[in-house]
């Protein structure tokens, strides 16, 4: 300050007839808000000058910027007193944990709700070296992998050679278990061919009922395999190529 002497607290308002409600404001110097800046008569206030601020806020949120402001005029480990009706206190009470006090305390007083909230004893943004001498690292701390294991996690189970779920997926040279026959058959299984009818009226009198849902649901010889889900009934909009033959 150049013309002004710092004062050590304030009251701070956004409805300046309210001071008479608070009467531990009676005898602390009325700063206001303007433009996003807190000032004292006209001078603005900076960081971490004041000791306490006493307000009173009414309205139904404080907003983010208003509370941070309030957080960032306060020393470390000191403390912002806010009055507010009681309708509004719990959602002004988030708004100043979001903008990082703490141990905040809530004390109906008449009419009003006195909120008590403290900034911590460190500075936004301040780091620190971590001692790393005094972080245990004894062996007891370390979780043995090994123990989560439960004795028939340990068996190993080696997948068939022949039958679907083999790894290769495919039937062995002396299959006697039906999957030859089985693939033998699917290969056999001539696909319907899709038709511009079927494109422009798709999956009515659909048998199966899920020609529609995409390939994961549709049957191995379904003429829609292949093409997107669609709406039954509803035109399917191709280019003209995929009803040519390739070969």
């Amino acid at each position: 300050f150049t013309t002004h002497t710092m004062p050590a607290e304030i009251f701070f308002t956004n409805d300046k007839t309210s001071q008479a409600l608070v009467t531990e404001a009676t005898n602390l110097p009325l700063a206001h808000l303007q433009d996003g800046t807190v000032f004292l008569n006209s001078d603005p206030l900076t960081k971490s000058q004041l000791s306490r601020i006493v307000a009173f806020w009414r309205g139904a949120e404080l907003p983010s910027e208003v509370a941070g402001n309030l957080f960032s005029l306060l020393l470390p480990n000191s403390h912002l007193v806010l009055y507010t009706p009681k309708e509004t206190a719990d959602s002004i009470n988030l708004s100043l944990l979001f903008a990082g006090f703490v141990d905040n305390v809530i004390n109906p007083i008449n009419d009003l709700v006195c909120i008590n909230a403290k900034k911590p004893d460190w500075e936004m943004g301040k780091s620190d070296q971590v001692d790393w001498s005094k972080i245990s690292s004894s062996v007891d701390d370390v979780l043995d992998e090994d123990s989560l294991l439960k004795q028939e996690d340990l068996v190993f189970v080696k997948a068939p050679d022949c039958g679907p779920q083999s790894v290769a997926k495919k039937a062995c040279k002396n299959c006697t278990c039906g999957f030859a026959e089985q693939l033998e058959k699917e290969e056999t299984i001539v696909k319907p061919k899709v038709t511009p009818e079927m494109l422009a009226n798709p999956g009515v009198g659909s048998s199966c009922g899920s020609c529609s849902l995409g390939d994961a649901f549709r049957c191995a010889g379904c003429p829609y395999r292949g093409l997107p889900a669609f709406t039954p009934g509803q035109p399917i909009v191709l280019d003209q190529s995929f009803l040519e033959d390739d070969f």
